[in-house]
This record gives structure tokens, sequence and C-alpha cells, in this order.
């Protein structure tokens, strides 16, 4: 039984932080960025490039992507047995 005490004890002490975190999240909401701050503009400028840029990327560019992709797997799966 003197095993199972340092277990209970950190069982309850996650137990402990997760309604904590819960609690907080439940009363006072999730943080709502307001929309003409710095990080909320870079935020918005980047995914609105990214979505042009999937855009205009043709079928061919992503298979050759995914090709690229694939084949480091499988690099990389040599590698381990190799090492």
């Amino acid at each position: 039984m003197s095993w199972l005490m340092p277990s209970l004890i950190v069982w309850m002490l996650n137990g402990v932080v997760m309604a904590a975190v819960l609690a907080k999240l439940f009363v006072f909401g999730e943080p709502v960025t307001k929309p003409l701050t710095a990080s909320s503009v870079s935020y918005w400028r980047s995914r609105r490039q990214a979505d042009v840029y999937l855009a205009a990327v043709n079928s061919l560019t992503f298979i050759s992507c995914l090709a690229l992709s694939l084949s480091w797997r499988q690099n990389t799966k040599y590698l381990k047995i190799i090492l």
C-alpha cells in the first residue's frame, strides 16, 4: 500500500489543476483578441496569404511535394534500421 500513496497524490493534484483550469474557462470564458491588434492583423494577413498561395498551387506541385514527403519518410525508415 505504500506504493499507492504517491500515485494517489499525483492523481489528486492533477484533478485539482484540471478542475481549476475548467472553472477558469467556464467562469471567465476564452480570451477573445481585439480585431485590430498587431497579432490579429498579422494572423489574418498570413492566413489570407496562405489561402491565396494554396489556390494558386496546381495539382502537379502538390503531387511533387507529396512524393518528396513520402520519399523522406521512407529514407528515415531506412535510417532507423541502419542506426
